[in-house]
């Protein structure tokens, strides 16, 4: 019988059968289990030195808003008046009055639903989010915002388009991959004059595609921003690579040729970028001056040290604006978010000289120091002294700021001037040496 055609069919549907309850089985749901508490599912969220959410490389803010209570199922909890922030990846909640501030995140690809509950009477507004885990085994449970100042509707919005977007799932995105930091082997055909030309020629027709397409529209600009930041990420891993590459591998160095240029443009290119998800009165809400503030301090984290403690506020005007791309901020922005930095405790605080230049320098600044250097720099001129020029040149700084410099050597103790028709030079000042010698030992400078 099982030799026969009808016995055959029978053997043949018995196993199809069986891997269908196979199939069945193994993709059976895994058992739900309901947490005790939704904050168990929030995870700490890792902040930088100046207080901003560490974001991943290719994350961006969306939104953000102001005194959101967070519940526990519909249990209050502590964390009450914090800021929640929307990213393409995560859900954000910080409580910022606590020293320092305590911060959760809650992955996108966790949220299950969201949904609106109204306020009634002393009722604030709130806004319901359930949660599932996506590894088993799989936790359920919700937690509640309530948004005791408004706000829920312009939160729900932006929060709902970024879950059907889904960007978390484009962990790499394919067409952004830069095969040049890739291990490839060489290619004969990719080597000379003709090889680097295509390479180039394919660089720039994918970076066109990309601006092409993401600049078409609004929409699109929205949907493909985690792509231009994708891109600039490329260009920062594109360096680093070059860096650290073999250069004994004779074959790989005739394949990277064509990076060699790449690298001496990128490294001017790069030099004042960093800000991929720049703060904007959009996303940050009521809390913008304090966000900003907080992400100049990160900005200058980079650029302090290079300019020694210190710069004009009109430098760091433009420099910060250069960073940000379209997202400029106005000189009126930029002067608040200096203000703030003393009393956020960022590091720096904004000073302002006698002839009326501003400036924000770091709190471990100290001018005896500066004032010491000028006058090394005095000492050792040939000419015997120093202008601002000499100053602003040695130390790598502004001309307003090179002369704020000198007059404060010089209110020191350490520099003399000597006004001439050339202009102002500032000498060492020998004057209290001078005195010494002609006064009796017993005398004091005060008493001549």
């Amino acid at each position: 019988m099982s030799d026969s055609p009808v016995g055959a069919i029978a053997s043949a549907v018995a196993v199809v059968i069986a891997k269908k309850q196979e199939v069945a089985v193994g993709d059976a749901a895994p058992p739900r289990i309901h947490a005790s508490s939704a904050l168990d599912l929030l995870q700490p969220l890792p902040l930088t030195a100046a207080g901003r959410p560490a974001l991943f490389g290719s994350e961006v803010e969306i939104y953000s808003e102001e005194n959101i209570s967070l519940y526990d199922f519909s249990n209050k909890t502590p964390f009450q008046r914090g800021r929640c922030s929307i990213t393409t990846h995560r859900l954000f909640y910080l409580d910022e009055t606590k020293n320092p501030p305590r911060a959760l995140f809650l992955p996108l690809e966790w949220i299950a639903k969201i949904s609106k509950e109204a306020g009634f009477l002393a009722r604030s507004a709130k806004l319901r989010v359930d949660i599932m885990t996506t590894t088993a085994p799989v936790v359920s449970a919700y937690i509640k915002l309530s948004f005791k100042d408004g706000g829920r509707d312009d939160f729900f919005s932006p929060l709902e388009a970024t879950l059907k977007r889904r960007a978390w799932k484009d962990t790499q995105p394919s067409h952004l991959t830069d095969r040049r930091l890739q291990k490839r082997q060489f290619n004969a055909a990719d080597a000379g004059i003709a090889g680097i030309l295509r390479r180039q020629e394919a660089a720039q027709k994918e970076t066109a595609e990309l601006a092409a397409t993401a600049f078409s529209d609004l929409k699109n600009l929205m949907d493909k921003a985690r792509d231009m930041v994708a891109l600039i990420e490329r260009y920062k891993d594109t360096m680093k690579a070059a860096e650290a590459a073999d250069d004994t591998d004779a074959d790989a160095d005739a394949g990277r040729q064509d990076e060699a240029a790449d690298i001496s443009k990128l490294s001017a290119l790069m030099l004042d970028m960093g800000i991929t998800s720049p703060v904007t009165r959009e996303n940050a809400g009521s809390a913008y001056y304090q966000q900003l503030a907080r992400q100049l301090a990160e900005f200058l984290g980079a650029h302090m040290p290079r300019n020694g403690g210190i710069m004009t506020l009109s430098d760091i005007y433009c420099m910060f604006n250069r960073a940000r791309g379209v997202e400029l901020v106005s000189p009126d922005d930029v002067y608040h978010a200096a203000m703030l930095q003393r009393k956020l405790q960022l590091g720096y605080h904004v000073r302002k000289f006698d002839g009326g230049l501003i400036v924000l320098q770091s709190d471990s600044h100290r001018e005896d120091r500066v004032a010491d250097r000028l006058l090394a720099m005095a000492t050792k001129a040939s000419t015997g002294y120093i202008t601002s020029s000499d100053v602003s040149i040695e130390l790598h700084t502004s001309f307003p700021l090179a002369w704020e410099y000198l007059k404060v050597a010089e209110e020191l103790g350490k520099l003399c001037r000597d006004d001439t028709f050339e202009g102002v030079n500032f000498y060492p000042n020998a004057f209290p040496d001078f005195i010494a010698k002609l006064a009796p030992p017993d005398v004091g400078l005060t008493e001549l």
